[in-house]
């Protein structure tokens, strides 16, 4: 068992800085994660919170951008439409797919059920940037409805 003294050593900066891979800020880390296993050390930010810069990102930032994908693209295969951010401020982005020659309605209800407003959504173009500065604060249903039939109902919040 090691004592916090020895910890505090081994955790203190040496020559050897994370953007060069040095030993000892391996062996300071094994040291770190014995006494507390839920700790994860991601290069690029610790690098980064000191000055000292690395290029690119961390390979958990890269899994996690690459899953962040996977998951948009299933969404957005499934429903035929996506909006974000969600929740929005001023504007949302509106990402569709609809066959060709195809064309869609998106309609906003408040929750009392009013239309809010309507947009004409068609096949030549597959996102469109949509101002909600109008749109008062709270949540939103929309509905994607194509003219061959499709129907995705989703929730919008503006802030």
């Amino acid at each position: 068992m090691y004592t916090w003294a020895q910890v505090a050593t081994a955790a203190k900066p040496t020559p050897q800085t994370c953007a060069s891979g040095g030993n000892a800020v391996y062996r300071a880390r094994v040291i770190i994660g014995m006494i507390n296993s839920g700790i994860h050390y991601d290069d690029i930010i610790i690098c980064n919170s000191q000055g000292v810069y690395k290029n690119g990102n961390s390979k958990l930032q890269e899994q996690l951008n690459s899953l962040n994908d996977v998951i948009k693209r299933k969404e957005l295969e499934e429903a035929g439409v996506m909006l974000y951010p969600n929740p929005a401020t001023s504007s949302v982005d509106i990402q569709y797919v609809i066959d060709k020659n195809e064309e869609a309605d998106l309609i906003f209800y408040d929750m009392l059920g009013n239309v809010v407003k309507t947009v004409k959504l068609f096949s030549n173009v597959t996102k469109k940037t949509l101002l909600i500065d109008d749109f008062a604060r709270g949540l939103y249903i929309y509905q994607f409805n194509t003219n061959s039939g499709r129907r995705y109902v989703g929730k919008l919040i503006k802030e």
